[in-house]
């Protein structure tokens, strides 16, 4: 096997009632083990992308300060869907409106920036095969593996979960459909007095595959949800 690249990514800022929240598909993770600590909450479904599904916290990890409503918007001011991305623990900070005047106080709780008007955040990777072909898979919680533009499929290798990190570990195929690529995605907080509000990823690629891949890509993308009037149009895209 050839390691053939990896990313690092810094992140800073209730039962269960669906399959999405089965014991083993999700992991959701503080940047401390010391609850007074705890202000950032990553949630991380089992191919390595964000944003749980709704409904598969608790009362202690739902971001329960949004209201959804009926066309998937939301409002800060109710309980949402439970969905848990990267949440931050926001205590009592003052709302503005559009002007900047202050309009009232926020509900102290958290509040979380990338699940609330659609989960969209994603990663996708790839490469030419063996035959030169583009074999291309990708994963979001909006609409699960696979979107219009890929090429080939995913699969969920394993998905480790303990009190500091989450591990998943997915494999693409070419598009003959033998596996090609390996993907690890390793998420926990960073280390040192300094840093106890990032979080990092560690993302490794390794070919699988009988030959040498061509051209391959790792892309990123993340759905920010924090503006109530453009929570569908906020977004950032990196590839590498």
């Amino acid at each position: 096997m050839r390691i053939l690249a990896y990313l690092i990514l810094l992140l800073a800022l209730p039962s269960i009632a669906n399959a999405q929240c089965a014991p083993g598909s999700f992991g959701i993770i503080h940047n401390s083990l010391v609850q007074s600590e705890q202000t950032i909450m990553l949630g991380i479904n089992r191919a390595g992308n964000l944003n749980t599904g709704d409904g598969c916290g608790t009362a202690a990890t739902n971001s329960q300060n949004q209201t959804l409503m009926a066309d998937k918007r939301t409002k800060i001011s109710g309980v949402n869907a439970g969905s848990v991305g990267i949440s931050y623990d926001l205590e009592g900070a003052p709302k503005k409106d559009s002007k900047g005047v202050v309009i009232g106080i926020y509900p102290q709780g958290w509040y979380d920036s990338t699940s609330q008007g659609g989960q969209w955040e994603s990663w996708s990777a790839g490469a030419l095969d063996n035959t030169g072909l583009e074999a291309l898979a990708s994963v979001s919680q909006q609409i699960g593996s696979g979107t219009a533009t890929s090429k080939t499929t995913m699969t969920v290798k394993s998905f480790t979960v303990d009190t500091t990190s989450v591990q998943s570990v997915a494999t693409i195929n070419d598009r003959s459909g033998i596996p090609m690529l390996q993907v690890s995605h390793i998420y926990g907080p960073t280390t040192g007095a300094t840093n106890k509000t990032l979080f990092q990823v560690l993302v490794t690629m390794t070919n699988i595959s009988v030959g040498t891949l061509r051209d391959v890509r790792y892309c990123r993308t993340m759905d920010w949800d924090v503006i109530e009037s453009s929570l569908l149009s906020d977004y950032g895209l990196g590839c590498h």
